[in-house]
């Protein structure tokens, strides 16, 4: 693995009870494969960037680069980044790659391309691929597609954590809250986040974040409302948490920036959406 500004991937850091937990709750194996990402950044001002739908959009570096100049943060994409085109997904995953992503939800695209491939596309990220609710029929593929990824920043731990292209069930809400919480008391995790893919309707996701619990922050590119959102809504337990979609046109960017030296919640300094340039309805 490869050195970037932005972290520094290890391959294992002996995570063995993440992998437990997870074997407990029965979303999948134990995991073999484990990894952190370790970021020097500004407690003050911690900045988590968001992305998805990227096989929509002409090339990463022309359409999120741009509004990053002299930003580093936390980069993380929500799906939907592979093409039709094996050359131009090798292409996309090194961008991504050199971007210094830290993790990857499986959208749609990536869902619908098979193990064996899924399990190729794994081995070519730097980044991690997060699935929190699917059972794999080839074992290995729990080894390189991980239900939850834990970023480093100095002294803190963040949990990311992420669904399917497509509305959760209750059941599913309960395993997302029990890993999310579970987290927070376990690895001592003071922010966790959901990368939702683009499938839900924002009646959807308003309601996953209302029945939820133990998440913070949920992004989600884009839904079938007109435009694109921020809202800042109460989950079951009554606590906030802060949810950031996009409308039919999505968004080229989310964006959270967050004083960590604060204890409990995560208090926002800057909530934002980037919308798109040049609109384009999403399939």
């Amino acid at each position: 693995m490869k050195k970037s500004d932005r972290r520094f991937f290890l391959k294992s850091s002996g995570l063995l009870l993440g992998g437990l937990l997870i074997s407990r709750l029965g979303v999948s194996q134990p995991l073999s494969r484990t990894a952190r990402f370790k970021l020097k950044l500004d407690l003050r001002n911690v900045n988590f960037f968001f992305t998805g739908n990227l096989n929509f959009k002409q090339h990463l570096d022309v359409a999120v680069a741009p509004l990053l100049q002299n930003m580093s943060g936390v980069y993380l994409d929500a799906g939907n980044f592979t093409e039709q085109s094996k050359t131009k997904t090798m292409h996309r995953v090194a961008q991504m790659n050199a971007f210094g992503y830290q993790a990857a939800a499986l959208g749609k695209h990536e869902m619908a391309i098979g193990e064996d491939n899924l399990l190729r596309l794994a081995k070519s990220c730097d980044f991690t691929l997060v699935n929190s609710l699917t059972t794999w029929r080839n074992p290995e593929l729990s080894n390189w597609i991980k239900p939850f990824q834990l970023v480093e920043i100095a002294d803190k731990n963040v949990a990311v954590l992420a669904t399917a292209p497509m509305c959760p069930s209750n059941q599913e809400v309960v395993i997302l809250t029990s890993l999310a919480k579970q987290l927070k008391k376990e690895q001592q995790c003071d922010l966790a986040i959901c990368l939702v893919p683009n499938g839900l309707k924002k009646k959807e996701l308003l309601e996953l974040v209302r029945e939820s619990g133990g998440i913070d922050v949920f992004f989600c590119v884009a839904t079938d409302a007109p435009k694109d959102a921020i809202y800042i809504l109460r989950n079951k337990d009554k606590k906030e948490a802060t949810l950031i979609y996009g409308g039919k046109e999505a968004i080229e960017l989310g964006h959270y920036a967050a004083n960590m030296k604060t204890a409990g919640y995560v208090l926002p300094n800057r909530i934002a959406c980037c919308p798109p340039k040049n609109p384009i309805h999403w399939s």
